[in-house]
């Protein structure tokens, strides 16, 4: 009886440094402004329903305040609708401007402080996240007048698709909560 008690203690022992050892060699040191979102994004690779289905994901800052950064990650199951105003070096407000790819799957999200590049749009025309049908209307490719209805992009809303929340304190970086729901999420 000793040696099946043993046994199941060094289970335990093995599980608990297998998931410190996950954790900590995994999750980035802060090397750059953007650490605490791939932090995320590793623990939204390991812990979401969606990973194994959807290749893109939407990083969305929801909001911030003094303690902390609100985030939420869902699929991105829509192209981007690129426009003129979308060019390369401007800063749009919602448009993605920074991206990880990480195990196949790309993190898209839109970073106030950085313009879209030719290597987000690369990335994302790669993933098939872009759409350039707008563009095309624009420049006379596609005459306007002869679409019907069906022939216009649609964009698919699911509302069976749960986003995903973290809080990320700004006293510490390293550390987030992930949450079901925002208004759940406390420090």
């Amino acid at each position: 009886m000793a040696k099946f008690h043993s046994k199941y203690l060094l289970l335990i022992i093995f599980l608990f440094i297998s998931c410190k050892a996950y954790k900590t060699g995994h999750f980035n040191e802060l090397q750059d402004e953007n650490s605490y979102l791939n932090n995320i994004i590793i623990d939204y690779y390991h812990h979401s329903e969606y990973i194994k289905q959807y290749k893109a994901f939407r990083i969305t800052l929801e909001k911030e305040d003094n303690s902390a950064y609100f985030y939420s990650i869902l699929p991105e199951v829509n192209k981007w609708p690129a426009s003129f105003v979308d060019t390369i070096g401007s800063f749009p407000k919602y448009f993605p401007t920074n991206f990880k790819e990480f195990k196949g799957k790309l993190f898209i999200w839109n970073d106030q402080t950085k313009p879209i590049s030719q290597t987000v749009l690369t990335k994302m025309d790669e993933f098939k996240k872009l759409d350039s049908f707008w563009i095309k209307i624009s420049l006379g490719m596609i005459d306007e007048m002869s679409l019907k209805k069906e022939d216009y992009p649609i964009e698919i809303w699911d509302d069976a698709i749960k986003l995903t929340y973290y809080l990320i304190p700004k006293s510490n970086l390293k550390h987030f909560k992930r949450c079901k729901k925002m208004n759940k999420c406390k420090l």
